[in-house]
């Protein structure tokens, strides 16, 4: 185990602890958060002054040189754990390695990453460490459950008894990459399945809306459930779907006799062609500025029971091919 100090009175942050040298064995991963350029960690040359100082005289002050600041950390045992599961890590220490491995890791944003389908959530909830958020999809509109699910290890109960927002209250929006392999198996129904553990009922959480962001096709598209500010139930799960079953369109067209069986999404222009029949099943089918195309030879049996809903497409903007 590392050994910890704790802030001097004429300190910022006096009081609070620090690691004053690693352990020797042991350990696992803390996340700095934070830092503070003039807590006071060490009194190195014994001056009783806190300053980082030239000790060795090569006119460069190195990190074993640093006397005062520090990262701060946050570690995964909640708010029992240091100061309220929070800990600094002075520089120095950064200089003489860590304590396993000497490994560190950082997140690297992709400049030109472009997702698929992303799903966007608005929620609000002040124990993280009491739900976690999935992803699920299934092949057709008409499923109520998902035959597959994808949880999301920053939101698996993780946390501890903080807000969504960390350190701020209300809400947070954040947006999570749906799994390729939902994407590639062409979605009919994607499901938002937010889950909590509160035995007590003592906390009360919102999913303030939830939506799903299509970036293909050279333009972002987006579609919200028709639910919103849906409360968190109590010690179970929560479960949002949005119907995405698309017509084939684009080079996919109609060219067999194709059934249409659940409620469908319609975008761009889906062509039926090479003389198959389109029937339309007693569904609703959401026409989002489309137009269905039927060549010469070709049919569309639309059902009694059938309708058709004129949308407005939400395009939030296009992307450069």
């Amino acid at each position: 185990m590392s050994t910890n100090g704790v802030f001097p009175p004429e300190s910022p942050e006096a009081g609070n602890h620090f690691v004053v040298s690693w352990g020797s064995s042991g350990g696992h991963a803390l996340t700095i958060v934070g830092y503070n350029d003039y807590v006071h960690c060490y009194d190195l040359n014994d001056d009783n002054i806190y300053e980082n100082v030239d000790l060795n005289g090569d006119s460069i002050i190195q990190l074993s040189e640093c006397e005062i600041g520090a990262f701060k950390v946050v570690n995964s045992y909640g708010i029992g754990w240091g100061d309220l599961g929070y800990i600094y890590v002075p520089y120095k220490l950064m200089g003489e390695g860590l304590q396993v491995n000497n490994r560190a890791y950082k997140c690297n944003v992709i400049d030109d990453f472009q997702p698929s389908i992303t799903t966007n959530i608005t929620a609000e909830y002040p124990c993280r460490e009491r739900i976690n958020v999935l992803i699920g999809f299934a092949y057709d509109a008409i499923s109520n459950i998902p035959i597959d699910t994808t949880d999301y290890k920053i939101f698996n109960r993780q946390g501890g008894p903080h807000n969504l927002r960390g350190a701020y209250s209300g809400s947070i929006d954040f947006s999570l990459e749906i799994p390729q392999e939902y994407v590639e198996d062409s979605p009919g129904k994607i499901f938002l399945c937010i889950g909590e553990s509160d035995t007590g009922d003592t906390i009360e959480g919102i999913i303030n809306r939830w939506s799903i962001t299509d970036y293909r096709w050279n333009e972002v598209f987006e579609i919200s459930c028709i639910y919103d500010s849906i409360y968190i139930i109590n010690n179970d799960t929560t479960v949002l779907s949005i119907n995405y079953d698309l017509i084939p369109h684009h080079d996919d067209k109609i060219d067999s006799n194709l059934l249409l069986y659940s409620d469908m999404v319609s975008r761009f222009e889906p062509t039926v062609s090479n003389n198959a029949t389109l029937t339309v099943g007693n569904i609703s089918v959401d026409m989002y500025e489309s137009t269905i195309n039927v060549e010469d030879g070709s049919t569309i049996v639309i059902q009694d029971n059938a309708t058709f809903h004129a949308k407005r497409e939400y395009k939030l903007f296009c992307v450069n091919t």
